[in-house]
């Protein structure tokens, strides 16, 4: 537990916390909103201090971890999984694997059989307004590494034959290689507000696929 006493040490507590600048905007600017009244400064440097443990500070970690690979891999592809069914979370998340699995034999090869090497890839379960029979509409939102002596347009068809055969439909993305591309792909995979149904879906809902 913090021990600080007087009013400009916690303040000044919350301040190089804030500076440091390894919390996600939004929780930064409600410390700065609250820590505006004394009364507050206790709550705020709770908060500061369960921030990695935190629902907040995890989807934080989630998503700076996601914007770091999709900007550190070439031929990057921004891939939508949707079912024909509805299905759980966890037949959803088998689907994925297999998709994943089963394009990593075809490319890689003796890398895979040998040595269970896979594409590069990060996907999200996330759950979306339903329609029709269904009261919530779980997808995938994704991003493929794809190999360098794949071409794109048999890389696009391969995945979406693959998904077709067991699961549904694949919208399939190349992504530009600039660093604002990328960023806004990763940070639109791992949004931290999705409403559907009046509830609001953090990313303990976007479900990452490990």
């Amino acid at each position: 537990m913090n021990k600080l006493k007087t009013v400009s040490e916690k303040r000044e507590y919350i301040r190089a916390a804030i500076s440091r600048n390894n919390m996600d905007k939004e929780f930064i600017r409600a410390c700065v909103y609250l820590s505006s009244s004394n009364h507050n400064l206790d709550k705020v440097i709770n908060d500061i201090d369960q921030y990695n443990t935190s629902i907040q500070g995890v989807n934080y970690a989630y998503a700076a971890n996601t914007v770091q690979c999709v900007n550190s891999w070439e031929n990057v592809f921004f891939i939508t999984l949707t079912t024909r069914y509805e299905e759980s979370k966890d037949k959803l998340e088998q689907y994925y694997i297999r998709l994943v699995r089963e394009l990593s034999k075809l490319y890689l090869k003796n890398a895979f059989k040998r040595n269970n090497k896979l594409i590069d890839n990060i996907g999200y379960i996330e759950a979306g307004e339903g329609q029709g029979d269904r009261e919530i509409n779980l997808h995938i939102h994704a991003v493929f590494s794809k190999p360098h002596f794949v071409d794109n347009v048999g890389f696009t068809k391969d995945i979406k034959d693959a998904w077709h055969k067991y699961a549904g439909m694949a919208h399939v993305q190349m992504i530009e290689e600039s660093k604002e591309d990328k960023d806004n792909v990763a940070l639109y995979m791992t949004k931290l507000h999705t409403k559907t149904n009046g509830m609001f879906l953090t990313l303990q809902d976007a479900y990452l696929i490990c």
